[in-house]
């Protein structure tokens, strides 16, 4: 009897003498049951690449003002994410779970790489796409609701005033201002009204950042009033009762 190298169990006959006298022969090639069969364990499989599923072209973001996306791929394990190629806009920043935030300092036109990766602890597998994010002007929003009456006559002076970085200008957009006023650049209209009546007129705030303009208009109206008329000459005024 002998001892098999692949399988460490016995091989051979033996030999086993009965009390009666008899011979009994017993086939011995018995393999051992704890021996691991090789094919039951087969290889692990490998890591899937991810596959992102944002569109390459990011929602845009206004310049100072806060933003928030996310890129995303389907993994398994979950991936995470990094930047591997180019730049953000300053002043936003990548996580390792796919957000993308901060408030955007300057006007821009990125275009940047973001590698996603997936790993089980043993093997990884990676995917890279571009994406491309536009960060734009603010957009200026008027603060001014209404503007005075006027009196001809009478020196006028008021201001149409609407928020953003850089300062906004200012144009008239339609219609007409009242005869012997004007819109100033800053915003500030000024002049002595020559007729009574109602103006009706647009205003258009323009604010421009690194090359880029974002404009918003607002529809305004003034009032003139006729200066009283003077009193008939010769005539005395009348008496104030006591």
């Amino acid at each position: 009897m002998r001892r098999t190298r692949s399988t460490g169990g016995l091989a051979g006959l033996a030999t086993v003498a009965l009390a009666a006298g008899g011979m009994l022969l017993l086939d011995a090639s018995a393999a051992r049951a704890d021996t691991p069969d090789p094919s039951s364990n087969p290889p692990a499989a490998d890591v899937a690449a991810p596959v992102f599923t944002t569109a390459p072209l990011l929602p845009s973001a206004l310049r100072g003002v806060s933003y928030a996306a996310w890129i995303a791929a389907d993994a398994e394990p979950e991936a995470t994410f990094a930047v591997t190629g180019g730049a953000l806009p300053a002043g936003l920043s990548l996580s390792s779970d796919g957000l993308l935030s901060g408030t955007p300092a300057t006007v821009d036109d990125a275009t940047f790489t973001v590698t996603a990766t997936s790993t089980d602890g043993e093997t990884e597998a990676t995917a890279e796409r571009e994406f491309t994010l536009v960060v734009t002007p603010q957009l200026p929003v008027f603060i001014t609701a209404e503007l005075p009456g006027a009196r001809t006559g009478d020196p006028y002076e008021a201001a149409v005033v609407a928020s953003g970085t850089p300062t906004a200008r200012y144009a008239l957009a339609g219609g007409a201002l009242p005869a012997g006023l004007a819109l100033g650049s800053n915003g500030v209209i000024t002049g002595t009204p020559a007729a009574a009546g109602t103006a009706v007129f647009s205003v258009r705030a323009t604010i421009t950042d690194g090359g880029e303009t974002s404009t918003a208009t607002r529809e305004y109206t003034i009032v003139v009033a006729p200066r009283p008329a003077p009193p008939a000459p010769g005539r005395p005024p009348a008496a104030t009762p006591e």
